[in-house]
């Protein structure tokens, strides 16, 4: 049972309609896994004196 739930703004959704079903699919993996370990991905730190601790780098595995 998910923890968080990711949900997409109107703008998103548009884009995400726009695609291709198959790439949909990959699309569509990547907010289950947020919802499943909202840590997921790698930390991004400190990067150019700019604090980002606390956010991931959510890259998509294709």
């Amino acid at each position: 049972m998910p923890t968080w739930k990711v949900e997409l703004i109107a703008e998103a959704q548009d884009d995400f309609y726009g695609l291709d079903g198959s790439i949909r699919k990959q699309v569509l993996k990547q907010p289950i896994k947020l919802e499943e370990n909202p840590a997921y991905g790698d930390a991004l730190g400190n990067k150019s004196g700019i604090d980002l601790n606390g956010y991931f780098n959510q890259s998509p595995e294709f």
